[in-house]
Formats: structure tokens, sequence, C-alpha cells
């Protein structure tokens, strides 16, 4: 898949400086906290030095939104493909978007090689953290992807997640300090040994990060190499409430689990795909015909209850690369808590589920009243906590949920209304934070376009009935 670019958009004034910054650096690490734009930075900082051959290595539900980045953020005409598998082509114009799992393929990794880059872009940096993993050798070893680029530039707000130490490799790489892992880590790190009992009831030592020391001294070895802005830094750029699209891949469904009319043999599985086939179809034509905009979202909206088959399943699609982004993004404290949105009780069961591990509560239609106010409180006030999935009708009104500052429509409603008022469950009083509001589409797809038009139409009912709402840029950012 390629996609050309053609549009660009204006940035914030801190986005132009990490630009202009980048532009400049044969190596560089931008750290900005989640959330910043650090994607429009890195590509405008392509378009500053004319980078006509540009590599970004990133994970895999982030590739084919790169693509999108590019298209809404480079000024240039550029053709960007995407490495879909392991037996896609890495033929490409202008630049790939690669995943680092598809590094371990040797028949991608050497064509990768064979290429002089421009701009090698390694995004969510912190993937390449462990010296020893196969894919940190592809790209960072001796013969790797940054000895074949004319410029490296990482980006993670995140770059070491767990300690000091996950530093090193980058830090020696790039000529930052010549030390050895174990000097680095006995350097910077506060190492203790400590017993460990094994499965066979075994005791062994090893050695455990308990902490940092010579934290001054390790800020300037790095401080050349990298910049980092929080959003308490940068708020007089920001408005209040930021509403962006993410796209993702399309995941297999398993109609033997969502559709019990399958499983039980009442619907064959052929039927249930055709039925949901015809629904997609009616949406698709509307699409087709109505302008982007107010036809559309009109159409849509008296639409939207006779097509729950095909939205269920479109929903299903986007569970399984959301809930892996939204792991990752609170694994590495990106932020504290997260509000996701959703239409369909199933989509709301399956985030439900591969959230587990952030002890998420949900709030469907129907639900008790003194269940909803404890899950409710739950989320406002535990910690442990971190996600909060609600049905957009059931969880859209009369409700606060200040406690986080992210939100992301897994699914939307056809009527904007509906989610202008989820949204402002978070943006409210109370809140002390800027809002992001994802709105998460299934890549080359109707759901793509229709997203986009319900994101700005969203935006445009918040900001009608939001006074305080500042003046918004058109396109605003995401990482």
């Amino acid at each position: 898949m390629t996609q050309d670019t053609t549009q660009s958009t204006t940035l914030f004034p801190y986005q132009i400086y990490g630009a202009n910054w980048l532009s400049e650096k044969r190596y560089a690490l931008l750290a900005d906290e989640m959330g910043l734009g650090k994607s429009a930075q890195a590509i405008t900082a392509c378009d500053h030095i004319q980078a006509l051959k540009i590599l970004v290595l990133c994970p895999a539900v982030a590739r084919v939104n790169w693509i999108r980045e590019f298209a809404k953020f480079s000024t240039r005409k550029l053709s960007i493909g995407v490495v879909e598998s392991g037996a896609a082509t890495t033929n490409f114009i202008n630049g790939l978007s690669c995943s680092y799992d598809l590094l371990l393929n040797k028949k991608i990794s050497s064509a990768l090689l064979s290429v002089s880059w421009d701009v090698l872009i390694l995004d969510e940096s912190h993937y390449l953290k462990a010296t020893d993993a196969a894919r940190s050798k592809i790209v960072l070893g001796t013969d790797g992807l940054v000895h074949k680029a004319r410029r490296t530039w990482l980006v993670s707000g995140t770059p070491a997640p767990n300690h000091n130490g996950e530093l090193w490799i980058m830090c020696y790489v790039f000529g930052l300090t010549k030390l050895s892992y174990e000097s680095f880590l006995e350097r910077y790190c506060i190492v203790e040994r400590v017993a460990v009992r094994t499965p066979g009831g075994h005791c062994i030592w090893r050695d455990a990060i308990k902490g940092s020391k010579n934290i001054d001294e390790l800020k300037a070895l790095i401080a050349p190499f990298i910049l980092r802005r929080r959003k308490d830094q940068v708020l007089k750029d920001l408005p209040p409430i930021l509403y962006t699209n993410v796209v993702v891949e399309a995941a297999e469904v398993d109609f033997m689990r969502w559709y019990p009319e399958v499983a039980a043999g009442v619907t064959p599985e052929a039927k249930m795909r055709q039925d949901i086939a015809e629904q997609q179809a009616a949406v698709d034509s509307i699409a087709k015909v109505a302008q982007m905009g107010t036809d559309l979202i009109t159409a849509l909206g008296a639409l939207q209850d006779r097509v729950q088959k095909s939205r269920r399943y479109v929903g299903l699609q986007k569970t399984p690369a959301i809930a892996e982004i939204i792991k990752a993004e609170l694994a590495a404290k990106a932020y504290d808590k997260i509000v996701l949105f959703a239409w369909h009780r199933d989509v709301i069961v399956d985030l439900q589920e591969r959230l587990k591990d952030f002890k998420p509560v949900t709030l469907f239609g129907g639900t008790d009243p003194d269940r909803r106010d404890k899950n409710i409180k739950k989320f406002q006030k535990d910690p442990k906590c971190r996600v909060f999935i609600g049905n957009i009708r059931a969880a859209g009104i009369a409700i606060t949920l200040t406690a986080a500052h992210e939100v992301g429509f897994v699914e939307s409603s056809w009527v904007p209304a509906d989610n202008a008022q989820a949204a402002m469950r978070v943006h409210r009083i109370g809140q002390t934070k800027p809002v992001r509001c994802r709105f998460f589409a299934l890549a080359n797809s109707t759901d793509e376009k229709v997203q986009q038009v319900l994101k700005r139409k969203t935006r445009d009912t918040t900001r009608l009935f939001d006074e305080d709402t500042k003046k918004e840029v058109i396109n605003p950012f995401e990482d």
C-alpha cells in the first residue's frame, strides 16, 4: 500500500521549534510527552532537509497511521509505502513504514539494509532498549540500519520506561559514551543482588536495578541529543480539547464467539457474512453519494440503528489493534487513565478483557444504578483502575470522568452531538489538563472516511456550546 502526500498543516510554535531542532541533528531523540505531535515534527523536519529516502520503523499498530501523518503534515508530494507482511514488497519511491517485528524477516531486513536512507525514524524507540534483541542488532548493530542512514531520529515519550540502563544502547551507538553496558549500569543505576526462587524450588542470585544515580551527569551527557517538552510547559500553545483521527488495521473476527446464532448453528457463518456485507454495502453507497459533511452525517444518523451487524463487525475488527496501542501507552505510563467509548456491548466486553491488567470498569445501558456509581467512583478515585469503557449513550451524560484527560472513541455515534456529550464527561469543570480525543478508524475503509467527518463535526459541536474552548488548529496532532 502506498499513499501520495500533498497536504500540509500549520504547526504549533513548539512544534516548529522541534522540527527545526531535528533538522539540524544527525542523531536526535525527540522525547516530548505523548500527545504533543512528535510525528508532525519529524515529518516537517524531513521536509526541511528535502529527504527523499525515508524509513520509519514503528510498532505494527502504527505503520498505517504514519502514512496518514505524512499526508497530513508534509508539504511535498511524497509517495510512502507500508511493509504489510513478511511477503510484502519493499519497493518504494520516497519512503517506507515498517514494523519492528518484520525486521526479523531476513528478506525484508536485507532489502532495507541495501538502501542508503536520508532519514531513519525510530518511532517508540524504547522498543530497541534490549541490548541482545535481534531487532536491536538489526537497527543499531555494527552493520545495522543506523549506519545506512545519513540521519537517525528517535521518537519516544518514554525512551527508558524502566531504568536509566535502557539508554545505554543508544548512547553507545550514537557516540555519547564509550562505557560497556555493565559499566554504564554501574555508573548510572543502583544495582543490588537479589535472591530469586526458581519453579523447582531452588534459589539463585540475580542483579536487580533498584534506582538511579549520577542523574545530573547523565542529563548533561544526553542534553545535546534530546529534546523533551511536557504538556504543562507548552500549555499556552494548546487548546483545551484536541480531536484527532488514528487508523488501525483490521483483525479477524471470531464468529463462533461473537455471533451466538452462528455458534448455535441457527445461522451459517456464510449467511452472517453475507448479511454484514449487504449492510456495509449500504453504508458504502451512502458514503460515496453523500458529500463529506452534513449530508453524510445526516444520512448515516438515520441509518445507524439499521446496520448494527455491520457496525458491530467493524468495531470488533478494530479492538485488537486499539487494545495493543492502549496497553503500550499505559504500560509506559504515558498517562494515568483513559476513557474509551464504544457503541456495542461486545466491543466493550472485548476491550475489557484485553485491558484486564489495568483494572477496567464498564458502563452499559441498563447497568444497575449502584454498580454504575461504584464504577464511576472507582475510576475517579482508585489509581489502580486506569481504564473506563462506556457505551456512548449510557455514559455520555450526567457523569464526571475528569480523572482522565485521554479519550478514545473505539466506535462513535453517527450523531456528532452524542460524541460531543461523551467527550464533555472528561472536558468539564474539575479538569486541569488539555484533553485529547482520538477517533479510531479502520484503515482503507468507509469507516476511515466516516470517522474523519465525525471527528470534525464533533469538534465543531463542542466549540459551539463550550464558550471556554480556545480557537483550535484545524488538524490537531497525534503521535
